[in-house]
């Protein structure tokens, strides 16, 4: 069983966290910022190319609609690779070449994130007008594959269909084209249109 959930474009940008955040700012200023709040505090280690987000985290990715929450949120980020010497003025006169294109940002270098405890993603579409939300114990973002694995009791909410595991150990993953899909028994619960993902409840 295959059903559209989110943009995976979109979480996969948001998971790029600080370095997307600056990139956003330097390169988009038109649209709103990806912010990343953590009550605990952040942690860097440049040796192992890691940044680790503690307790309450909330990351948003307001132009993608795109909200995270999880106790604890870390990236891997992959090694940069290495810059090719730039030309002299010489060089650079007497050839034809346009000049090659700038390095891969830190913002498309993510090799895997983890996002544990409490894990709630919630993608809002406008155009379409449908929430959609995915809760787990456990969400991990594989980077050369673009899939994201949702793990321990994982649910999902779409429009007015619940999918949940009736397994601890079912995974649902979902890959770059915007699907989804599980591995592992799940129960299928249709809802009343009003108790929809993104319902307006507010109204008699």
């Amino acid at each position: 069983m295959i059903i559209r959930l989110i943009r995976i474009p979109a979480l996969f940008a948001t998971l790029t966290l600080g370095a997307a955040a600056e990139s956003a700012a330097t390169t988009q200023p038109e649209e709103p910022k990806i912010t990343v709040v953590s009550t605990g505090g952040a942690e860097i280690n440049q040796r192992e190319n890691t940044m680790t987000y503690i307790r309450d985290v909330v990351f948003e990715h307001p132009a993608q609609g795109l909200r995270i929450t999880c106790d604890r949120l870390e990236v891997v980020r992959e090694e940069p690779p290495p810059r090719a010497p730039l030309p002299t003025l010489e060089e650079e006169a007497a050839s034809d070449t346009p000049p090659p294109p700038p390095p891969e940002s830190a913002a498309q270098r993510i090799k895997e994130a983890t996002a544990t405890g409490n894990v709630v993603i919630v993608n809002t579409d406008e155009e379409e007008d449908v929430r959609r939300v995915a809760r787990s114990q456990k969400a991990v973002f594989k980077g050369d594959t673009e899939e994201i694995h949702l793990l321990g009791w994982p649910v999902l909410d779409v429009g007015n269909m619940i999918f949940e595991a009736t397994q601890e150990d079912t995974v649902i993953i979902l890959v770059a084209d915007g699907n989804h899909r599980f591995m592992g028994p799940i129960r299928t619960v249709a809802q009343p249109p009003e108790r929809a993902a993104g319902a307006d409840t507010t109204s008699n």
